[in-house]
């Protein structure tokens, strides 16, 4: 047993407070109201007390009102509910002046007996705001207007304002309170609210609860309006009476409040999980027509454009892509520039050359987007100028789950083919658009194997397509073509001095290309190389604006052919073999070269290698013996047989398609692994 301030005996036992509060409850559905319109003044005028040390604030409580049209009120209805309120604020002033309590609790309780557990604590909440709001606002304004002063020695706070600022320190304590028990009829409401769309057992149990969390919230108040009407009598006074006598009321609204964020997870977890069964029920079901896919992953309404066409810079609605061959371009919010102005490449292409596809940017960002996020997608949706979603909330998060889980998608970017009857043609054609561009339409799997089976060799065309626009003129004139790499200057001056004189010498006509080295975080040094070939004359570049675009797709196409290569090929693949070589080239420390010549006949190996064959002249020239065609594969014969001072290192992303072994491209050896944790690109 404990006995309450006003000397009444409550019972230590649970059930038994509850049916003593049950017993005042004789809700019938009658009188209701808007709960959260109400609410939403008292939490406004909180605010407004917190700037207490600031001008009076205008009131701007219209601005706070929920907007939603289902929650417009009836004036009559709400001038009925303010009436209650300030007979509720009245009875709480009469009862309180000597100390409220137990007693008191349960009075206010009998004369909100006809409410919801909601209503009441919304009742009680605003009823204490009004007293809470006069004495707030008499005593900031008690220094500067006769008013004010006059009234606080009518209301007999003069001693208090006057002693250290009693009664403002009270204030500020009173109106963290407040804040907290706000929070907690918040939760009475939510309760409430969950409690009519689901029976779940943890719903129940808080539903059971709320009376309790009532109690303990109007107690609360009580408490709080006692210490202001009686600031010198036996109530609570000071800061640590007040927060004494409320403790265990804040302690109960902890419990409930926890029980509430565990519930609402179990909620948020089961709905999630409804919704994901939902989407891939309808995925997988039967359809004759795309957008009967396309209105599962891109939420639509009539009377709001699903789509945003970056061409026109307007919205779109989903119908456009109706009975279209579809690209669904999935990716973060980070898609790497270079990656980016190559699809925009293709897609002038096929606009271009008419082929039909339409290209769908769908972003897979966080349930909850931050200021940061709604300004990348902006600024990227606006780089591209195919369709978009309007805006990432668009797309569900079942959707998400679905994309990430069933299209096996993570964090880098994906293309996922549509025909025009709904049908997944290729879960992820961007590796076939980086290797064969436009020629990879309609990016079907069939189509991929129709373009390897006519490419089963390694050629200086698999190696670089169209990366130049003189490379299949070259091919076709017969000449030598070296595409080389690197990044230290002095070693390509030299590389490309002795490639020079030895090609002049054996009378081999040639042609040199550079195309540099990745490297993420020193894009400017490697533009500054470009501008350095480009003004020695040492050789053909990329288009120097656009070099590291060049580089990176140089290099992409290579890791897109290697990944299809490991997943089908056998052993002695020659072209993988090739391409683990090349990969090797992208992370060594000194530069590299591949020769080639009508197009099939190819030599390659890293810079130092090739410079110490250069060296020997005489013996490459006697056994080329003065047939320029030879050189290639002479030089190829020599690169083999020279044995390597310095071998190569190959970093790959680690994947499912990693092969079991890596043969160095210098020395023929297996190359060991190691393990390297990066965050970066440095």
């Amino acid at each position: 047993m404990m006995t309450s301030q006003d000397g009444q005996f409550i019972s230590a036992d649970e059930s038994a407070l509850t049916s003593q509060i049950l017993a005042r409850h004789a809700f019938d559905g009658k009188e209701t109201f808007n709960v959260k319109l109400i609410i939403s003044v008292v939490k406004h005028i909180i605010s407004i007390t917190r700037k207490s040390n600031s001008e009076p604030q205008r009131s701007n409580i219209e601005g706070d009102k929920i907007r939603n049209d289902s929650l417009e009120e009836d004036a009559q209805i709400l001038g009925a509910i303010v009436n209650r309120i300030n007979e509720i604020y009245l009875e709480i002033i009469s009862k309180c002046v000597d100390g409220g309590g137990h007693f008191v609790t349960m009075s206010l309780l009998e004369s909100l007996s006809k409410y919801s557990w909601s209503a009441k604590v919304v009742i009680a909440l605003a009823a204490f705001t009004i007293n809470y709001g006069e004495i707030c606002l008499v005593e900031h304004l008690n220094t500067e207007y006769q008013l004010a002063k006059g009234l606080t020695d009518l209301m007999d706070f003069s001693q208090v304002t006057t002693e250290g600022n009693k009664l403002y320190n009270k204030l500020l304590m009173i109106t963290e309170l407040l804040s907290e028990l706000v929070i907690a009829a918040d939760c009475i409401i939510e309760v409430e609210e969950l409690s009519t769309k689901y029976h779940a057992q943890k719903v129940t149990r808080l539903k059971d609860t709320a009376p309790q969390a009532a109690y303990w919230i109007i107690s609360s108040l009580l408490t709080c309006a006692s210490a202001l009407l009686d600031p010198f009598g036996s109530m609570p006074s000071s800061d640590k009476e007040i927060l004494t006598a409320v403790a265990p009321n804040m302690e109960s609204l902890g419990q409930f409040k926890n029980e509430l964020s565990i519930c609402r997870e179990l909620i948020e977890r089961d709905e999630a999980r409804e919704a994901y069964r939902k989407v891939q029920e309808r995925m997988l079901s039967p359809c004759v027509v795309n957008l009967d896919i396309l209105q599962v992953l891109i939420r639509s309404k009539e009377d709001r454009p699903s789509l945003y066409d970056g061409s026109k810079k307007t919205n779109a609605h989903l119908n456009e892509l109706k009975f279209k061959n579809v690209m669904l371009l999935i990716s973060e919010l980070e898609l790497p520039p270079e990656q980016l102005n190559f699809l925009r490449k293709i897609f002038d292409q096929t606009n271009r050359m008419a082929i039909e596809f339409k290209i769908v940017w769908l972003p897979i960002v966080q349930k909850n987007m931050s200021l940061a996020d709604e300004q990348g997608f902006k600024e990227l949706r606006d780089q591209m100028p195919w369709y978009s979603v309007d805006h990432p909330s668009l797309i569900d998060q079942a959707v998400i789950s679905y994309i990430r889980e069933l299209w096996n998608f993570e964090n880098t970017a994906k293309v996922v083919v549509l025909n025009p009857q709904g049908k997944i043609l290729n879960l992820n054609a961007l590796p076939m658009l980086w290797i064969w561009g436009t020629k990879a339409f309609p990016l079907t799997i069939d189509r991929e194997k129709v373009l390897w089976a006519e490419s089963n060799q390694w050629s200086l065309e698999l190696l670089v397509d169209s990366l130049h626009p003189r490379i299949p003129e070259w091919i076709k004139d017969n000449k030598v073509v070296c595409i080389y790499g690197g990044e230290d200057i002095d070693q390509i001056r030299e590389f490309t001095a002795a490639t020079k004189t030895t090609a002049q010498e054996l009378q081999v006509p040639i042609e040199m290309l550079f195309v540099g080295k990745l490297n993420e975080g020193r894009r400017g040094n490697v533009r500054y190389l470009y501008h350095l070939v480009s003004r020695e004359m040492l050789s053909h570049i990329f288009p120097p604006e656009e070099c590291y675009d060049y580089i990176w797709y140089f290099w992409e196409r290579l890791r897109s052919m290697w990944q299809y290569r490991k997943k089908i090929s056998v052993e002695g693949d020659e072209i993988l073999q090739h391409l683990n070589d090349m990969l090797s080239f992208k992370d060594s420390e000194t530069g590299w070269a591949v020769f080639s010549r009508g197009n099939n006949e190819t030599a390659k190996g890293n810079v130092m290698k090739l410079l110490s064959i250069f060296d020997k002249r005489e013996e490459l020239k006697r056994k080329v013996d003065r047939q320029p065609e030879n050189f290639v594969r002479v030089l190829d014969e020599m690169v083999r047989a020279t044995e390597a001072e310095h071998c190569n290192r190959l970093i790959m992303l680690v994947n499912d398609n990693m092969p079991d072994r890596f043969v160095c491209a210098d020395c023929g050896k297996d190359m060991e692994t190691y393990y390297m944790f990066r965050c970066c690109n440095d």
